[in-house]
């Protein structure tokens, strides 16, 4: 599926993660911290980041996430805070999403899947409505499934 990056310090979250992607069937790379999370998307180009922003060190994350996004341009991004997202999020656009850090990781994984169909052009699922011409009048006819 995908390759997914994960950058944050705190280790048994990191395993959680890696674990439950994985048996989606995901490669998952972890790095502690910012500087190692760059080296990691360098070497291993990321199809997706998972980053949380909030690091001991001082403005660790962010430059992190500074650097992925300079380098790695077409790399959905997911911030993963411990601040809840809101409106007016300082991320903005810069990012795919900005989910809360919890070991429930449903909005993680609706995140990270949401990212990759959006940076994938759409989900293969994906059906379309097709007009039938219709015998008669002339008005178009949906009645069926397009392809």
């Amino acid at each position: 599926m995908a390759r997914i990056l994960i950058v944050d310090e705190e280790k048994n979250l990191c395993h959680l993660y890696r674990m439950e992607l994985a048996e989606e069937g995901h490669d998952v790379v972890v790095a502690y911290d910012g500087e190692s999370g760059v080296q990691m998307a360098r070497e291993i180009r990321p199809d997706l980041v998972v980053i949380e922003t909030e690091a001991h060190r001082e403005n660790d994350g962010v430059e992190c996430l500074s650097n992925i996004q300079r380098e790695h341009t077409s790399t959905a991004i997911i911030v993963n805070t411990t601040c809840s997202p809101r409106l007016g999020d300082p991320w903005g656009s810069a990012v795919d999403a900005c989910v809360l850090k919890s070991p429930d990781l449903k909005p993680l994984k609706s995140a990270i899947h949401k990212a990759l169909e959006k940076r994938q052009g759409g989900p293969t699922y994906t059906r379309h409505w097709r007009p039938q011409p219709r015998e008669g009048n002339g008005l178009p006819q949906l009645n069926s499934w397009g392809g």
